[in-house]
């Protein structure tokens, strides 16, 4: 038996109409795998070709037949509330009659980024969507990684969503918080994960992204899961073990090598 979940989560960068092969590709394989969620992130000042995460969940939901929970993530600060209420029910819509759990995610923007913020505070936009008479069925994850924050999303989250990029300690120590707030709560966390056939070689890709300031930070090497299949796995379940109930892994490149990467990971998995 499975001591946790595995699921995927995927940039909204691939959501244009040249990609949408790849993209359903991926859907089709982590279905076919159990995986236990699929989500899609979210991209403020996204390109005028990138589709909504509403169209494209659209695209892929006869590729995620079986998956337990589907759905969207959200910088809320950077998102409209209506743009978040209307995601909310075309996914419920959706998703009726298919067995699945719509899932909304709600974290907050970074803080001096330089996009517009028009949207709620994270308190807002729950108090929205659980207000909403239109939203009758969904799963609700909140992101927090500081202290209060944590307490809030204590209060107020279906699931927590730990950010990936602390290592195993502080994790550790964010879940003690987490589960003083609340002891029921489901939780997660994504990883980043650097997958190939060759373990050295994904290593050592993983040292060169870190070394090149990793999506714009300077990140611990044990915040990006590298190796071959099967190290990768077992990696994700010693995330898991610290006490999450679910690890949602993204590829660290959202490149073409993705696809290959989703395809050997959640074919291990399977």
């Amino acid at each position: 038996m499975r001591l946790f979940g595995l699921g995927a989560s995927i940039s909204p960068s691939w959501s244009t109409d040249r990609e949408v092969d790849r993209v359903a590709e991926v859907a089709s394989v982590v279905a076919r795998s159990g995986a236990s969620v699929f989500l899609v992130g979210d991209k403020p000042g996204r390109s005028p070709d990138v589709r909504s995460n509403a169209v494209l969940l659209g695209w892929l939901s006869g590729h995620l037949v079986g998956v337990p929970r589907v759905g969207s993530l959200f910088l809320v600060r950077q998102t409209p509330i209506e743009s978040l209420l209307a995601t909310a029910r075309t996914l419920g819509d959706l998703l009726r009659g298919t067995g699945s759990t719509p899932v909304i995610g709600v974290m907050r923007g970074r803080q001096g980024s330089a996009v517009p913020m028009p949207g709620p505070h994270v308190d807002e936009a729950v108090a929205a969507l659980r207000g909403d008479p239109a939203i009758r069925e969904m799963e609700l994850w909140v992101g927090a990684e500081q202290g209060t924050a944590i307490d809030r999303a204590g209060r107020l989250a279906d699931v927590w969503l730990a950010n990936g990029y602390f290592d195993d300690q502080a994790l550790s120590d964010q879940l003690r918080r987490f589960r003083a707030a609340s002891p029921d709560a489901g939780t997660a966390v994504r990883r980043d994960f650097v997958c190939h056939p060759d373990s050295s070689t994904a290593h050592a890709t993983a040292r060169r992204m870190l070394a090149d300031g990793y999506r714009g930070g300077r990140f611990d090497e044990s915040v990006l899961i590298a190796g071959a299949p099967a190290e990768c796995i077992e990696r994700m379940a010693s995330v898991a073990e610290l006490g999450f109930d679910d690890v949602l892994v993204r590829p660290a490149d959202d490149g073409q090598e993705a696809v290959e990467q989703f395809h050997m990971l959640f074919e291990e998995w399977a």
